[in-house]
C-alpha cells in the first residue's frame, strides 16, 4: 500500500500535470506544448523510479512523510515545464519585436 501512495499517485499527479500543459499549448502556433510532451518523456519514468528507491529505502518512515517527500520531487518536472514554457514565451516576445 506504501509503493501505491508514494509512488503511483505523484505519478498520476505529474502526468496529469504534464498532458493539462501539453493539451493547453497546443493549436495556437507555439511549440511548448510538444516541448513538455518530449521533455517528460524520459523525466517521468525517472521520477517513478527515484520515488520507488525513496520508498524502498527509508520503508520504515511514516507513509504521510514519504508520500508528502515523492510529491515535491514529481512537482519538479511540471515546475520546469512551466519556466520553459514562460522562457518560451518571452524569447517569441523578444523575437517578434526585435526582427
Amino acid at each position: 500500500m506504501k509503493y501505491l501512495i508514494c509512488i503511483f499517485i505523484p505519478l498520476l499527479l505529474q502526468v496529469s500535470a504534464v498532458y493539462i500543459i501539453g493539451v493547453t499549448n497546443t493549436g495556437n502556433g507555439s511549440w511548448a506544448g510538444l516541448m513538455a510532451f518530449l521533455f517528460a518523456i524520459p523525466i517521468v519514468p525517472i521520477t517513478a523510479i527515484i520515488n520507488g528507491a525513496r520508498t524502498r529505502r527509508y520503508y520504515q518512515e511514516k507513509t504521510v512523510k514519504l508520500f508528502l517527500q515523492s510529491l515535491v520531487v514529481a512537482i519538479v518536472v511540471p515546475a520546469v515545464i512551466v519556466g520553459l514554457f514562460i522562457a518560451a514565451a518571452v524569447m517569441e516576445g523578444v523575437v517578434d519585436r526585435f526582427f
